[in-house]
């Protein structure tokens, strides 16, 4: 008679670590809707750079974003929702590149601003602003002051009076005032609309929402003299916050920053900002973020200095790192009568990003713990299931000890890195985040690449790595590593939405690009270091999946060529500027080449600045001849030519060109075409040599001889087309190699008036930018990940005190299957996976415990070389009697039932349904006196899902309890 077995649920806590025999532990899964299921995939929405320039070869190898200094997202008042980010960078801070005095190589604080609802990006720099320097009558003629002091970088010239703001630097003179930055995190509050953020090192700073379209070039111009130096100045977008007196400045003084000491955090209490430095509280005027009453200043008891402060129904949480406590403000004017009372001497706050409302509650992370209060006094621990997290003991992650290199198990090289077993709090950049829609508390400490998720009081850990990972040969096998493609995630929350940025991404760039000239190699090798945000459930169910979502910028080193020979002048110049890229299905007016999705086309603007004082206008004399003669790098790049089998190259004119530009009969005043030596002689479609010539007296145009051109200004002259070479688009290149070969002894770059014999040779400045070779450019899930997930049990059947045998599982699931298209086609685990240990074995058993002749996890759904089984019940039956799956893709070959599918009635298509729960039963054999059963498995396809609404073991008594146990 066989022997009853009894059903014990294996699917109840989250992760339960304080205590000597450790119990569940969930990985990157999470409690809603009454079920344990994987959480989703993170889907890259943009990859960005800095837009400051790079240095020249060899001066900074690694230049760029260095780290993210925190993230705020903001809902602005017209609508659009905007991610501010600050990054520590190490730039070039001149587009010329070069290490100058006036083009320093320095760390800056760079703010980007990404609007994810137009997809648009702009960056600002933080720098000295006017309205730090000019002189007002607000407070008695004399200089302004902020929010916070700052150090700068002052990069002027001697005799230069006060501070001038950076945009003014040009090629002649430099007054630049950058802040200094270092390695400090930011905080971050909204006031009236406004987004205030700051650290002790920058000071406070706003952001007054705007739309924009477009990036532009934020280095300081060192190409043009101050006539014609760029046109745009500081940021009215990104300002500092300078102190001003506010409603009553006859009854009151008020505050100037050397009264004050560094902001570390700010907060908004009774439509007043709160500033906090060092042990003080400064209360600002009501409806102002910059006039502070001196009456208004509050000096906390505390043993410590302020670390955050919060607001709470209407009264102000300040931290310490290690005391909490709770501010009620006075009525009236003067705020700091109220009533000061310390809620915790030994409880504090890591920082003012460690800090969230969770639907009226307050919600902090604190060294020893996470903690949360509703009325500033009373504070209850959340973290009490994970506290060896916090104390240093640390929380083992159960999932790696269950990896092994094939085809040797048992065994690792440790030849690489490997994946975190012991997960310790790191206080560095936490960052507590609350999404309503699925009640979601979520702690990311981008230390460990990682996040501690809370949802209906049951906690998780969410990683950004993952196990899965090949040897990365020619024939790749799977390999014990780790593959961390998210690195320092920092993740925000908005009602509903999700997001994550991290980064750096670091990429070495070889130059492929070669002077036609010479054959050289530019050599213009660099290093990127970019960062991305990605979104919760975009792209499926992997994380950092990526279609083209990568839209960096990658900005090269400017050149300056010089002139050489009869006329050479280093004022005015022609300009190459910033390449811009043409969209596909746009069709070529003239010769009608159509760009097709995939193909590198862009439009090279070119500007041309006549020599101040060289042409009389109004004396008749003028710009009658314009020649460049250049080279490019021509195996790589090819001009749209104005017709099939010609040498000609497309002529596209700004419209004040055209007044310039018409021809009469069959002469033409533009001639641009191509040629195989510096001959120039015979054009030929396939040379790496142009000639780029206007002659005013070869058309009848309105202004014949001449163009109309201003002296000493920047002329719109015309636009360069040019594609990538097919057989190339796997080259990176820095730039187009663009160069002036010597002519008849002389760099032939001039503006001629032939008539008065006036020739001028001009320099030619060239903004170089790079272009990502096909293997560079992040897309096609080239950066993506899986996600690993796993469950274990506490142990169960300690309460029987006999000798059991687990028979196996029942498992109630909701899938879609496995994908057949896997990230990993190598890695011997698949979607769902059981491993059962015996008697609080649980952590080390391992493939080397059991026999080597069986299989130690049972698998559903796993890759070659095992056999598959699957994870969904197949009970559908087609009218021939034979039955087959339901599923959300579409196996190749297969004749599977999919979603939405009208191809073909033949295969019985389902259009209306539910997803499927289906009972799977896992049976395998293991005896002792207590079990713990751990499900994992790697989330390796877009659409791939996993929901467990239940999971019971079987057990059955097979003898009394033993005298000895293991």
């Amino acid at each position: 008679m066989a022997t009853a077995a009894s059903e014990v649920q294996l699917l109840q806590d989250g992760i339960q670590a304080n205590a000597p025999s450790k119990g569940s532990f969930a990985l990157n899964m999470l409690f809603h809707n009454n079920s344990w299921q994987v959480r989703r995939g993170f889907g890259q929405v943009t990859q960005f750079d800095t837009e400051m320039s790079a240095p020249l070869p060899g001066a900074l190898s690694d230049w760029g974003f260095k780290k993210h200094l925190g993230s705020h997202l903001i809902k602005t008042n017209f609508g659009n929702l905007q991610m501010l980010s600050v990054f520590l960078a190490d730039v070039n801070t001149s587009f010329t590149g070069g290490t100058t005095p006036r083009a320093p190589i320095v760390p800056l604080y760079v703010v980007s601003i990404y609007d994810l609802t137009t997809n648009e990006r702009f960056e600002v720099p933080l720098y000295m602003h006017t309205s730090e320097s000019a002189v007002s009558a607000s407070f008695k003629d004399v200089v302004p002051t902020t929010v916070g002091g700052r150090d700068t970088t002052l990069v002027g010239v001697e005799g230069v009076e006060g501070v001038n703001p950076q945009y003014q630097t040009n090629r002649e003179a430099s007054y630049t005032a950058w802040v200094k930055a270092k390695d400090e995190f930011f905080f971050f509050e909204e006031f009236n609309d406004i987004l205030y953020f700051g650290n002790k090192t920058a000071g406070v700073w706003a952001y007054l929402p705007a739309s924009f379209n477009g990036l532009r070039t934020t280095a300081v111009d060192r190409f043009n003299k101050h006539e014609y130096a760029m046109s745009y100045g500081e940021s009215s977008m990104i300002t500092p916050v300078v102190l001003s007196p506010g409603l009553s400045p006859e009854a009151f003084d008020y505050v100037r920053t050397a009264d004050m000491g560094e902001p570390v955090d700010c907060a908004v209490v009774q439509n007043r900002l709160v500033y906090a430095t060092g042990k003080t509280l400064w209360w600002t005027d009501p409806g102002f973020a910059n006039a502070i009453n001196s009456n208004n200043e509050l000096i906390v008891p505390s043993e410590e200095q302020i670390t955050c402060i919060a607001e709470l129904n209407a009264n102000l949480v300040i931290f310490t790192a290690n005391e909490t406590w709770l501010y009620q403000p006075s009525n009236g004017d003067i705020v700091v009568d109220g009533r000061l009372t310390r809620a915790s001497d030994t409880i504090g706050c890591v920082g003012p990003n460690a800090i969230t409302k969770v639907e009226g509650s307050l919600v902090w992370t604190d060294t020893g713990g996470i903690y949360s209060t509703q009325n500033g006094l009373t504070i209850t621990p959340l973290s009490n299931d994970i506290l060896p997290f916090f104390t240093g003991q640390g929380m083992s992650n159960p999932v790696t000890s269950y990896f092994v290199s094939t085809p040797v198990f048992g065994h690792t090289t440790l030849s690489g890195e490997q994946p975190q077993t012991t997960l310790r709090f790191d206080s560095e950049g936490v960052k507590c985040v609350y999404v309503a829609s699925m009640k979601l508390l979520v702690i990311s400490i981008p230390k460990l690449s990682g996040a501690l998720v809370l949802t209906s009081g049951k906690w998780s850990w969410w990683t950004f790595e993952s196990n899965v990972k090949d040897d990365g040969g020619v024939e790749p096998v799977a390999a014990v590593g780790v593959t961390q493609n998210v690195p320092s995630p920092w993740v925000l929350g908005y009602q509903d939405d999700l997001f994550v940025l991290a980064g750096p991404d670091v990429q070495a760039l070889i130059d492929d690009a070669e002077y036609v000239d010479a054959g050289t190699d530019l050599d213009n090798d660099t290093t990127d270091r970019s960062f991305f945000i990605l979104e919760y459930g975009r792209g499926g169910a992997i994380d950092r999946s990526i279609t083209d979502e990568d839209d960096r910028k990658i900005t090269g080193v400017g050149r300056l060529i010089a002139p050489i020979g009869t006329g050479a002048t280093d004022d005015g110049g022609f300009f190459f500027w910033d390449p811009i890229k043409v969209p596909a299905g746009y069709v070529f007016p003239v010769g009608e080449h159509e760009v097709t999705l995939g193909e590198e086309c862009i439009l090279i603007p070119v500007t041309v600045v006549p020599p101040q004082d060289v042409w009389d206008f109004a004396g008749g004399e003028g710009v009658d001849q314009i020649r460049m003669y250049l080279s490019f790098d021509n195996t790589r790049w090819v001009p749209i030519f104005d017709g099939v089998g010609t040498s000609t190259v497309e002529v596209m004119v700004p419209p004040e060109r055209l007044a310039s530009a018409i021809p009469a009969a069959s002469d033409k005043p533009w001639t641009i075409a191509t040629y195989t030596n510096t001959s120039f002689g015979t054009p030929s479609a396939t040379g790496g040599y142009l000639l780029i010539a206007w002659t005013g007296s070869d058309a009848d145009h309105y202004h014949e001889p001449q163009m109309n051109l201003n002296q000493g200004r920047h002329n719109r002259l015309l636009y360069l087309p040019f594609k990538r070479v097919v057989a190339k688009v796997a080259d990176d290149t820095s730039g187009m190699a663009w160069d002036t070969p010597t002519v008849g002894g002389a760099k032939q770059v001039y503006l001629n008036d032939d008539v008065n014999g006036i020739l001028k040779r001009i320099p030619l400045y060239i903004l170089n930018r790079w272009s990502l070779g096909s293997d560079s450019v992040r897309k096609d899930d080239s950066v993506a990940q899986p996600v690993d997930w796993a469950y274990k049990s506490t142990n169960v059947g300690l309460e029987e005190g006999k000798e059991l045998k687990m028979r196996g599982v029942w498992a109630n699931l909701l899938s879609h299957g496995a994908g057949t298209d896997k990230l990993n086609a190598v890695w011997p685990y698949g979607l769902f996976n059981t491993l059962i240990g015996s008697d609080r074995k649980e952590w080390i058993t391992q493939i080397i415990d059991l026999s080597p002749a069986q299989a130690a996890v049972e698998q559903q759904d796993e890759t070659q070389p095992f056999e598959s089984k699957n994870t969904l019940r197949t009970r559908v039956q087609k009218s021939d009697g034979s039955l087959t799956d339901k599923v959300f893709q579409r196996k190749p070959g297969g004749t599977d039932i999919t979603w939405g599918d009208t191809s073909t009635q033949a295969t019985g298509n389902l259009l209306i349904g539910d997803e499927d729960t289906s009972e799977l039963s896992i049976s395998m054999s293991v005896k002792g006196q207590s079990f713990s059963v751990m499900h994992f498995g790697f989330i390796m396809n877009r659409a791939e899902k996993l929901m467990m609404e239940g999971i019971r073991g079987l057990i059955r008594v097979v003898g009394g309890r033993r005298r000895r146990g293991r």
